[in-house]
Formats: C-alpha cells, structure tokens, sequence
C-alpha cells in the first residue's frame, strides 16, 4: 500500500507541476524541481508518511533531507505564488486518487 500511495502522490505532484517524475526524485536542484520535489515530500508526510519511508522512497540516506523539505514547504508558500497554486491543485485532486488506491486495495486483498 505504501508503494502505491507513494506513486499516486508522485503522479499527481508531477502532472501539476509538469515536471518528470523521473526529475522529482531526482538529486537535480532546478529551482523547478526542487519546487515540485517539496511538494511531494510535503503531501506525503501530510498523508501519514514517515519520514524514513518518504526519505529510502527518495533514495536519500539522511532523515534531514526529507524534514528539511517539510519545512521549507512553509517558506516557499509564503514567497511563492505559483507554489501556492500548485499545492491548492494538488490539494483539491490528491484525496480523490488516495481514496481509489484505498479501495483498490481493499478489493485486491
């Protein structure tokens, strides 16, 4: 299930932000990746994620790297009008997707 709620938030956060998801998960720091990388850290801790998940999801090798982004998601929010738009985007499509993975789940197992 943790796969699957890390992939749909991947897909979501890349489909808003048009950004590759290959680039998300990236080490590349573009101000535009890194942009949608903080979002993704950000809806999946948001959605009960741990952080040592979210960071071996990421391929990171420090827990900093994953909570660094948790709270940068506050600054670029206060600064950013297009990271605004794209985190109420997500915000409004994300639950709906969440809730499919839910019930496919529920009907596979």
């Amino acid at each position: 299930m943790k796969t699957k709620l890390f992939n749909t938030i991947l897909d979501v956060v890349s489909n808003v932000t048009e950004v590759n998801q290959a680039d998300i998960l990236s080490m590349r720091k573009d101000e535009e990746i890194l942009e949608a990388r903080i979002l993704f850290v950000w809806f999946c801790h948001f959605n009960g994620m741990h952080i040592p998940d979210i960071m071996r999801f990421l391929g990171r090798k420090s827990e900093s790297s994953v909570t660094d982004k948790i709270h940068d998601y506050h600054s670029w929010a206060a600064t950013s009008a297009m990271f605004r738009l794209y985190a109420k985007k997500i915000a409004a499509v994300l639950p709906s997707q969440i809730e499919q993975v839910a019930e496919n789940n529920i009907l596979t197992t």
